[in-house]
């Protein structure tokens, strides 16, 4: 990919979808929900059209179907990876403090929730803004694994993560 911003907002777009919409849980969950609605009528459709549902009830297939599930995340990641040369995954956490008192927009996501954590390319850098609830005001960033993220802005444009980086945003309210 030649267009370095195209591949930078591409690969935080994808990390952003799969840390969210896309994590594994959730589709777990819709799958053991609709395996709960369908499973009363499974004996009589299979009697109906005289097929043997032994295979459906005892698991198979939708042991099949959780196991895609379970290996599509880190297929998709590792075939981005490999496919853009995007380096390794790593974590980021990200915390609010003190907690509801603002929240972290980051790439395409609005982080609301205290000690959010996904999977980033170390590669391609990310987009970090503190955003203060009202009555509050930004005033640093802290990180143990990134300590000159203090001397940043509200904005940061261009982070690149360190290994497992923790960075929580700082408000403050004098009333």
């Amino acid at each position: 990919m030649r267009n370095e911003h195209f591949k930078r907002d591409y690969s935080n777009r994808f990390a952003d979808l799969m840390n969210t919409v896309f994590l594994e849980e959730g589709y777990i969950e819709i799958l053991d929900s609709l395996m709960a609605q369908m499973a009363p009528e499974m004996h009589r459709h299979g009697e109906r059209w005289n097929h043997n549902t032994d295979n459906w009830l005892n698991g198979y297939f939708t042991g099949n179907i959780r196991e895609f599930i379970e290996d599509r995340s880190p297929y998709m990641r590792d075939f981005l990876r490999e496919a853009y040369d995007l380096g390794v995954n790593d974590t980021l956490t990200l915390q609010v403090y003190p907690e509801g008192k603002g929240k972290i927009k980051l790439n395409s996501l609005s982080i609301s929730e205290n000690d959010w954590s996904g999977l980033y390319f170390d590669s391609i850098p990310i987009r970090l803004e503190a955003i203060p609830n009202p009555g509050y005001e930004f005033v640093a960033w802290e990180s143990t694994t990134s300590p000159q993220l203090a001397d940043s802005g509200r904005v940061i444009e261009n982070w690149y993560l360190r290994s497992n980086d923790s960075i929580t945003a700082i408000f403050y309210s004098e009333t």
